[in-house]
């Protein structure tokens, strides 16, 4: 089947096709951004100048936990239980048996011919700053890459700077092959330069997972550098006079270069169509299996597909995995976690070393990133409230609280701004509150200045509205309200007796804020001292939440009789829309 007759077959216009939104390139609410590290300050700066991202410029990692115990931390992140020591049988678990997850497994255990390996190193040509050609990582590669060029050159008539373009980098026979979108000006290395080059910021995920490994094939689907264009993607059919023969070309090289590898990983979601059209074109069939887990990839559950031929043998496995800009936008642990999975299991089945199982889980939270749609903001004030969240979703998973100092270090901009912050974090430490506490204050005051400026704007352009009638409590509701007034002082006294410890517990540092509030008669916040004293609870589940909350007399004694319920909490609510948060809370005892 031709390119041509493919792609109107499936009714793709091709300029969409060729390109497409990178607004709406990963799920509908994700962005993908396009981005710039700036070496000097650390920062990922906008390239459109419409969303700016602060990043912490030591890119440490952290520590480097063991493969099982990273494959329990990640089952964990899921919701997930698991004995599985290795991802590729924790994903394996997950898939419903079949004849396809069978003929998966066999393949995958088949013996087969091994790998070549990159006669150079692949990051070479970073030693070399006046090259005059690209680097021979492999004898075939290379001269396949040679006929594309002058290819390219021919249907551009010369137009197109051939140097400008990035070459693939590895062997022929990989142990995997990375397929990706087409290369930007993100980097310093534009000349002569090879797709895994670890100053973008894009391969920042694939270099810190999988290492520079000389069995790794890394290559474009489209090799032409372009500056990042966040509104409109890379607009092929304007950049290039005769597009549709360009891309024709690229995809009939794609196809060539990966014909003998057995594993291809497609980063992103704006090359699916063509990599379909890659094994279609082989006459092959692409069907899948999927991860029976209840987050997401790319609009449906994580698949691995299987490329058959018409005997239904399988020829070639395919791994989708998002694109590595959005490591600088996602902020959910759960979708870094299946992130992890994913990109894990390719490596195993392709006997890559994992350098950091739990790369992108850790980056969901330890990148701090922001944003505001006010390019004057963006620059001098990255979106601090952001920042803000991304701390406190990791003081909550890691059960320590964050020393004044940290605080500090992750929000500068926010400090210069209001000088008087810095006492506020310092005095909330010093009473042995939370130091980020403080910080939650000052934007509730701001939230709650906003919203009673709205309230007066509508009463001012509104009729008056006649007061509402008052209730009169019944016997029940006082008696609930007297046994709410003891547990609330039960907790109050639990609080005051460990203010000094330093290691009392988070439920204890709020309490302990709110009862300073209390004692000050004033309500720094906003909110009612009701709400200041709220609880919120994980009820009890005979399989999910077997430690929750017992509410009816079928669910049994209540254990907790008497004693602080680990399974209710103050304040905090939002602690409790995170699945690992209810685990941790109420869930089975592992």
């Amino acid at each position: 089947m031709s390119i041509e007759k493919y792609f109107f077959k499936k009714s793709v216009v091709a300029s969409s096709l060729a390109a497409p939104s990178q607004a709406k390139a990963q799920d509908k609410e994700n962005d993908d951004s396009g981005s710039v590290l700036d070496k000097e300050t650390g920062l990922i700066l906008p390239g459109d100048i419409k969303v700016a991202y602060e990043i912490r410029a030591n890119t440490d990692v952290g520590p480097v936990r063991s493969l099982q115990d990273s494959v329990r931390a990640t089952a964990k992140v899921l919701g997930l239980e698991t004995q599985a020591s290795t991802y590729r049988d924790l994903a394996l678990g997950l898939i419903t048996p079949s004849s396809l997850k069978n003929k998966l497994v066999a393949f995958t255990d088949a013996p087969h011919a091994l790998p070549d390996k990159s006669l150079v190193p692949v990051d070479a040509f970073l030693g070399k700053p006046n090259r005059g050609d690209w680097d021979t990582h492999c004898v075939t590669v290379k001269e396949s890459w040679q006929l594309f060029c002058a290819k390219v050159d021919s249907i551009s008539g010369g137009q197109i700077e051939l140097k400008h373009m990035a070459a693939p980098s590895g062997p022929a026979r990989s142990k995997v092959a990375m397929l990706w979108h087409y290369p930007t000006f993100t980097s310093g290395n534009s000349v002569y330069s090879h797709v895994m080059d670890p100053d973008s910021p894009s391969l920042w995920a694939q270099q810190k997972k999988m290492g520079l490994d000389d069995g790794i094939k890394t290559l474009d689907m489209f090799p032409f550098r372009l500056d990042y264009n966040h509104d409109n993607g890379p607009e092929w059919e304007k950049r290039f006079e005769n597009w549709q023969a360009h891309r024709e070309a690229c995809l009939e090289y794609v196809k060539e270069i990966i014909k003998d590898d057995r594993l291809l990983v497609v980063v992103g979601d704006e090359i699916w169509q063509e990599t379909k059209w890659l094994v279609k074109s082989r006459r092959w069939t692409l069907t899948y299996v999927e991860l029976q887990v209840d987050i997401k990839m790319f609009s449906a559950k994580p698949r691995i597909y299987l490329a058959q031929d018409f005997q239904g043998r399988v020829q070639q496995v395919l791994i989708r995995v998002w694109h590595g800009q959005y490591v600088y936008h996602n902020s959910h642990e759960e979708r870094g976690a299946i992130w992890d999975l994913m990109w894990n299991t390719a490596c195993e089945i392709a006997s890559v070393e994992i350098k950091n199982p739990e790369l992108l889980t850790w980056a969901a939270t330890h990148f701090l990133r922001s944003s505001s749609q006010d390019p004057e903001v963006a620059q001098t004030r990255p979106g601090s409230y952001t920042v803000f969240m991304n701390l406190r979703r990791r003081q909550n998973a890691e059960g320590r609280l964050l020393s004044a100092e940290e605080i500090r270090q992750y929000l500068p901009a926010l400090f210069n701004r209001f000088p008087e912050l810095g006492d506020l974090v310092q005095q909330a430490s010093d009473k042995g509150h939370a130091a980020l506490s403080a910080v939650e204050q000052h934007f509730n005051q701001k939230s709650v200045q906003t919203r009673q400026d709205r309230k007066n704007k509508r009463e001012a352009e509104s009729p008056a509205i006649a007061p509402p009638a008052k209730r009169v409590a019944t016997d029940v509701k006082k008696i609930e309200a007297a046994e709410a007034s003891a547990a609330a002082r039960k907790t109050m006294q639990d609080a005051e007796a460990h203010r000094q410890s330093p290691d009392k517990s988070l439920e204890q540092s709020r309490t302990l804020e709110r009862i300073d509030r209390l004692k000050e008669f004033r309500d720094i916040s906003g909110k009612k001292f009701s709400a200041e004293l709220g609880s919120f609870v994980v009820f009890y589940h005979p399989k999910k939440y077997p430690r929750g909350l017992r509410f009816l007399p079928e669910h049994g004694a209540d254990p907790y009789a008497g004693k602080h319920h680990p399974a209710v909490i103050i304040g905090q609510s939002t602690r409790l829309l995170n699945a690992m948060e209810r685990h941790n809370l109420a869930g089975p005892v592992e």
